[in-house]
């Protein structure tokens, strides 16, 4: 997905771009499973819209953007022999995964003064500002369901600046979101759609775009610096000039 919207990007600005797919069928992790009459949406299941970045890329795609239904908004997890319904933000306070403790240091979170360290992964961020046991539930839940990623190897910087950001100039992920609510003013709250055949369908919409620059089934095995452009060496050799 994330090669796909970059060369999105890339077009939309003039440049001819190409990707490289190691799989048959575009979108990578977010490849829905059919199963049974039912779509398993392995990765992210629903974007938000409007978008400053990620609405523009959508214009003039063939991809059935919808709104979704009230029910995309109940999440689960399955716990000790239960589903817990959760939300995010400070609603996670609520949720019957947290013990009294845990949700008190989490309340605590306005309190911890900010100590970025280089490089940090998500799953750091979260616990140095959360604690222990709120940092790991909130970061694995926002690592599988956006990137179907490990919180303990994605970089929080690279994969979540917004939760960067807000400390950075908060220095509190809760002050943040909060201040951020009071100067929305009457600007259109963005709102959840989902994509008719799975998200993935947007990276297909794309490399359907593209006219032949979509390279499926292609395994990169090296990318050499060559005489100032780029060989990218794989089951054939492509030259790039960036």
């Amino acid at each position: 997905m994330a090669g796909a919207l970059v060369a999105r990007a890339l077009e939309q600005r003039g440049m001819q771009a190409m990707v490289v797919d190691a799989g048959e069928e575009p979108g990578g992790v977010a490849v829905p499973v059919r199963l049974d009459g039912y779509l398993l949406e392995p990765a992210v299941g629903t974007i938000v819209l409007p978008h400053p970045h990620l609405s523009p890329l959508l214009e003039g795609l063939d991809a059935q953007v919808r709104p979704a239904s009230e029910a995309a908004g109940r999440r689960l997890v399955y716990h000790r022999g239960r589903n817990h319904p959760v939300t995010f933000g400070p609603a996670l306070l609520t949720s019957g995964l947290l013990s009294p403790a845990a949700k008190l240091r989490a309340a605590a979170e306005v309190f911890i003064r900010g100590h970025p360290q280089p490089a940090e992964t998500l799953a750091a961020f979260m616990t140095r500002r959360f604690g222990r046991r709120a940092g790991e539930l909130g970061a694995w839940l926002a690592a599988a369901g956006v990137h179907a990623g490990d919180p303990t190897e994605l970089s929080v910087a690279a994969a979540f600046p917004t939760l960067a950001a807000l400390e950075q100039r908060h220095g509190s992920v809760v002050r943040g979101m909060l201040a951020g609510r009071r100067t929305s003013g009457s600007r259109a709250r963005p709102s959840t759609f989902v994509v008719g055949g799975g998200v993935a369908s947007v990276a297909g919409a794309i490399a359907g775009a593209m006219e032949g620059r979509w390279a499926r089934g292609f395994t990169v095995e090296a990318i050499v610096p060559s005489a100032g452009s780029w060989l990218v060496e794989g089951p054939e050799r492509l030259r790039a000039e960036r």
